[in-house]
Parts: C-alpha cells; sequence; structure tokens
C-alpha cells in the first residue's frame, strides 16, 4: 500500500502595516492572509509595522498594530485583540536580514506608500528574499498613475484621458487649470495614493483651482482626468510565465467616488457579473488585461481596473493595482474565485509562483 504524500512545508514572511494613510487597510488584508496560510500549518513569520516605522515581529505582530490603530478608520471584520501581547520584538527601525533567517519568501501585504510603491520590495530584495508579487519597477511604476499611464499609452493601450499637475508647477502657474484640454468635468486624484483617499470630483473647470489645492494635501503631485460616463469592471491576473485573467466583475455604487468611510467602514461597494456585454467587449478585457500587466513588468499578481464608456462602448485602461485588498471577501478574491481559484488555492499559487521564480 502506497504511502499518501504529505503536502510540501511552505514557510513565507508576510509584511504589513507600514506608514501609510492605508496603514489599517493593510491591517484587514493580512488578517485574512495570515488566518488562511496559517489554518493549514504553513510556518509563518509574521511582520508588521507601524506607522511611526517601528517593525514588530512575531505571532503577535498584527495583534499589536491592531490595539494601536484608529478604530475609526478599521475596516469591517477586523478583530481588536485581547490579553497580554507578549509574543512580539520591536525594533526601532529596519532589522538586519538575521531577522528573516530560514524565510526565503516575503509576501508584501502593506497597501499605499512606502508598502506598494517599490521602496518594501526593495528593501526585501536586498535582505535576498523573493517577492510574493511584483518587484521594485513594477511597483514604482504602477503606483505612480502618471508614469503608469504614459508607460501604457506608449505601448499603444488606451487609456483614461488627463494630465498631471506637480506642487512646483502649480505653485508658479496656476492658470494650468485653464489650459487644460476637453470642457471636463474633471476627477483629481493624488498622483499616488490609493483607497478612494484624497479624490475629488466631478468638478467644472472653474472648480478645478480648489480641487487642486485640496487635493495637493495628499501628494506633491495630482492627476487631473476628463470625467467619462462610465461602467467600471475589474479583473484580477495571477501567474507569471503563463498568466490566468479572471472574467471582469463590475463595480456597483450610487455616488460616482465612494470615500474611505463608505468603502471600509459602511460595506457600500458591491461587485457583480456585468450584464450586457458582447462577447467581443469580453475578450477585449482579457486581451488588455494581459497587455498591460506584460507592459508595465507586472508579476505574480494584480488587478487591472477598466473604464467602459457608455456613450461609446470604448474600453479604457484605469489603473492596475499591484497589491489590491487581499481579504477573503475583497474583490480580488472575488474575481480569482470567478476564475476557478478559491482565496486559499489563489494564495498556494501565489506562493509556488515565487518558490519557482527562487528557483
Amino acid at each position: 500500500m502506497s504511502e499518501v504524500a504529505s503536502p510540501p512545508e511552505r514557510h513565507i514572511a508576510v509584511i504589513f502595516g507600514g506608514p501609510s494613510n492605508e496603514h489599517e487597510v493593510s491591517l484587514a488584508s493580512a488578517q485574512s492572509v495570515l488566518r488562511q496560510l496559517q489554518a493549514p500549518g504553513w510556518d509563518v513569520l509574521t511582520v508588521g509595522v507601524g506607522k511611526d516605522g517601528r517593525w514588530y515581529v512575531g505571532p503577535d505582530a498584527h495583534a499589536s498594530l491592531v490595539r494601536q490603530a484608529d478604530p475609526a478608520l478599521l475596516p469591517l471584520g477586523v478583530e481588536s485583540p485581547e490579553g497580554d501581547l507578549d509574543q512580539v520584538r520591536v525594533y526601532d527601525r529596519a532589522p538586519g536580514a538575521d531577522v528573516f533567517a530560514g524565510y526565503e519568501i516575503a509576501f508584501p501585504v502593506s497597501h499605499g506608500h512606502w508598502g506598494e510603491d517599490g521602496t518594501l520590495q526593495g528593501l526585501l530584495s536586498s535582505y535576498g528574499l523573493t517577492i510574493v508579487g511584483c518587484g521594485v519597477t513594477a511597483s514604482a511604476v504602477c503606483y505612480d498613475k502618471r508614469m503608469a499611464k504614459a508607460v501604457l499609452s506608449g505601448a499603444g493601450l488606451p487609456v483614461t484621458p488627463g494630465f498631471g499637475v506637480t506642487a512646483q508647477d502649480w505653485a508658479s502657474d496656476r492658470s494650468l487649470a485653464q489650459q487644460s484640454p476637453g470642457e471636463g468635468p474633471w476627477f483629481v486624484k493624488p498622483n499616488r495614493s490609493g483607497s478612494s483617499i484624497g479624490v475629488i470630483g466631478p468638478v467644472t473647470t472653474a472648480e478645478l483651482p480648489a480641487a487642486i489645492d485640496a487635493t495637493l494635501t495628499f501628494d506633491d503631485s495630482v492627476l487631473v482626468e476628463e470625467y467619462i460616463p462610465h461602467r467600471e469592471l475589474l479583473v484580477g491576473v495571477l501567474g507569471s510565465e503563463k498568466l490566468t485573467v479572471s472574467p471582469p466583475l463590475e463595480a456597483i455604487q450610487q455616488d460616482e467616488v465612494l470615500a474611505y468611510e463608505e468603502k471600509y467602514l459602511q460595506g457600500k461597494l458591491r461587485f457583480a457579473p456585468p450584464a450586457g456585454l458582447s462577447a467581443e467587449l469580453l475578450e477585449q478585457v482579457d486581451r488588455l488585461a494581459h497587455a498591460a500587466f506584460r507592459a508595465l513588468g507586472c508579476d505574480i499578481i494584480a488587478r487591472v481596473d477598466f473604464f467602459v464608456d457608455t456613450r461609446s462602448g470604448r474600453l479604457m485602461i484605469n489603473e492596475v493595482n499591484t497589491i489590491p485588498g487581499l481579504t477573503a471577501s475583497s474583490v480580488f478574491a472575488q474575481l480569482m474565485a470567478a476564475a476557478g481559484l478559491p482565496y486559499a488555492t489563489a494564495l498556494e499559487q501565489m506562493y509556488d509562483l515565487a518558490e519557482e521564480k527562487r528557483r
């Protein structure tokens, strides 16, 4: 009688948190990822980074950061810890590579600047760790919305029309708002941010200066995009040499922009299979998702967001997220499920892809 092969041992470091305005969102993603990886007995090194830059290493790292988090910003479902938190080592700054001894795979689950813009990826790579997800270049380019649009446009891919304004240029020439192409209305976004933080719109051309002033408090450059009546479609991409692209889901919301509170605290953002789309458009979504992933140099995981112009039916790439929300109920988990990969299976494939890359 042959013996049943035991599952391969998996050793992974999960890094989350960080000095970002999406810190609490990261805690929600990390909670789901940690629970899923620990349940089957994976060897997981838990590493949290506080808003102040201190590092917490050990089983209680997540609970330590949840206890310190702003309760008004914690997304639905994040559980507050109880009791003493004594299984954690605290470092005032990034520790040395020896903290990761015995681990070769690192999974960044940190949203926003520092965690998603290539900074954390570069640090982990310098320790000799293989990243679950995009590397430094793709992370940095995708996090910079203007740069990502330039790369996509240069590759001949359709993007939402708009223009950028830096704080330096705006300080010397406020007439830039009146030089905008088109008549508007407009959305104004921080060039480097996520979770709808700092997004204003739609606004008229006359209202643009005030909107740019407000948005520049979140970043030193902004992206001004033409408002397009649209349906928003999202697809998940998982893979390296061979890609799995999910069927699209449509964002269902009453307002043009849902604030952070409405998305994460009130759960108002929903997703559903899109109705009434032609087979030709669905094929184009799949093709453009592949092309965007490749053009930006993405690896292992990304979410590609599209707009469908309701006037013309034209499909445009809105943005590409290298570390989308990763809770078990997130849209990325839903997208992977629609592609035939339940949450646990998708995480296993991410790990296996990183392991293949390491070899």
